[in-house]
């Protein structure tokens, strides 16, 4: 094998094994796993084998082309379907309420061009796709359909990748507005990571807009190509590791029991008698529901008796803050009071920052100097 293709081999398999890892990875966490909700984890494995498709199968059309001739239609799908996996599985991580459902048309058109794909397969003449894959792109007036055709996947992905980064975006904008009033534990409610993650995604795009310029000779041997897709090798790890981990907190909303009447006086404001600023604090004191890192709005429904629509207004209300801020402000406050009690004299720093409910000392530090 000359050096170019071993060169170009590198470039596709190297992203290429991390996806397939990826994906077993996830598929045995799915076996093993008995949450009730797996969704999320079921798109990104799916997204993940799209991922396994897109890398190995052009592989086939630089070195062996008359296999990739009777898969083309199996690897423009992939490329195509990929975004939207991956955008359905950051809506499904970033749903804010029960009423809103992923809307299925998003595969209408990887579906549609799949379709076509195929049926071209079979309609076009073997030794005319042929032509089109050996010349890498190139064709003449007989072959002009099916050469546009196959030359529209860097095009088409290019839109697909764009227009669902642009979504993406907006759920976790969206996403961002509400889980301030909904849970407490900032490290994975934030999202911060994923926010981290799409950013450096724009840069692996770059190798999309390079097959609509380079020739695909060229394409082999750009350094502008390998780093993007050696890149992306990471940028898998990454999603999946935080995915693992359950670095995100999906709300658990019964949304028919919001905003109930009886809450609200005739001008549609937040009634002040259905919890008083002296209840609510000395259930914080006694209850101490702060302690609990991972604490949620809809935690304190039950000991409350008010849905935490009422409880979130209450909170902005009365203390100008939003319940995030609110419950960390807590923390923050049982901190100092664990500094000057005695009996916990022996314990460090570190160890009463997570007795009074925060999920580490690096969040710790970055919430106090917000809050000071």
């Amino acid at each position: 094998m000359q050096s170019v293709d071993l060169f170009g081999f590198m470039f596709f398999l190297v992203p290429g094994l991390s996806a397939l890892f990826m994906s077993l990875m996830l598929g045995w966490e799915l076996f093993i796993s008995k949450e009730d909700n797996r969704k999320p984890m079921v798109y990104l494995f799916c997204c993940m084998m799209a991922w396994v498709v897109a890398f190995f199968l052009p592989l086939f059309y630089f070195f062996v082309p008359s296999i990739h001739l009777y898969l083309n239609w199996l690897f423009y799908g992939a490329i195509l379907i990929r975004p939207v996996l991956f955008y359905h599985f950051i809506f499904e991580i970033t749903r804010t309420s029960t009423d809103k459902h992923f809307s299925y048309t998003h595969y209408i058109i990887p579906a549609i061009v799949v379709l076509l794909a195929f049926i071209l397969l079979f309609v076009v003449p073997y030794e005319d796709q042929m032509r089109v894959i050996v010349s890498q792109g190139r064709f003449s007036d007989e072959q002009s359909f099916y050469g546009m055709f196959f030359n529209s996947k860097a095009f088409l992905k290019l839109l697909f990748d764009i227009f669902y980064l642009y979504l993406c975006f907006a759920s976790l904008r969206r996403y961002h507005k509400f889980i301030i009033n909904y849970a407490s534990n900032e490290r994975k409610s934030s999202l911060r990571w994923m926010h981290w993650y799409l950013w450096i995604l724009i840069f692996p795009l770059c190798s999309s807009i390079l097959l609509l310029v380079l020739p695909r000779s060229a394409f082999l041997t750009s350094p502008l190509v390998a780093s993007p897709l050696f890149m992306m090798a990471f940028l898998m790890i990454y999603i999946v590791y935080h995915t693992l981990k359950r670095q995100y907190i999906i709300p658990v909303i019964d949304d028919t029991n919001n905003d109930e009447p009886s809450y609200y006086d005739n001008s549609g404001t937040l009634k002040k008698s259905l919890l008083t600023r002296e209840y609510f604090e000395e259930y914080i004191n006694k209850r101490c529901p702060h302690l609990n890192p991972d604490l949620k709005i809809t935690d304190l429904v039950n000991d409350l008796q008010v849905n935490r629509t009422y409880i979130s207004g209450f909170i902005n209300r009365e203390y100008d803050m939003n319940f995030s801020r609110f419950i960390n402000q807590c923390r923050l406050n049982e901190y100092q009071r664990m500094l000057s009690d005695p009996a916990l004299k022996d314990k460090s720093k570190e160890e009463l920052i997570i007795l009074a409910g925060f999920s580490s000392y690096r969040y710790f530090r970055k919430l106090e100097k917000e809050l000071a």
